[in-house]
């Protein structure tokens, strides 16, 4: 038994979300993170409206990186923003 979530819950839940493709290109964002961003972010890549801040090392640019990461603690910029936004979370393959 699983907790299946539509996007209105998801959006109420996590207003700072993000999704990503394969290709790293911005599927979806959150009510809160659209106030700041804009929907203009929507297919951009990821490492032009976002930049690691944590894990810096041994993470890349990379769908496959980021999935051997998922488990950890990520910290990462918000470059598109006039505020200096860090969001801190973790990644989830749904």
């Amino acid at each position: 038994m699983g907790l299946h979530l539509n996007s209105s819950e998801i959006n109420t839940l996590f207003p700072f979300h993000f999704a990503l493709n394969k290709q790293l290109k911005i599927i979806s964002i959150g009510p809160s993170l659209r106030k700041i961003t804009s929907d203009s972010v929507l297919q951009q890549d990821f490492d032009t409206v976002f930049a690691y801040k944590r894990p810096l090392l041994s993470i890349k640019y990379s769908f496959q990186s980021i999935a051997d990461h998922y488990n950890h603690l990520f910290i990462i910029s918000v470059l598109c923003s006039s505020s200096n936004l860090d969001l801190r979370g973790q990644f989830m393959q749904i």
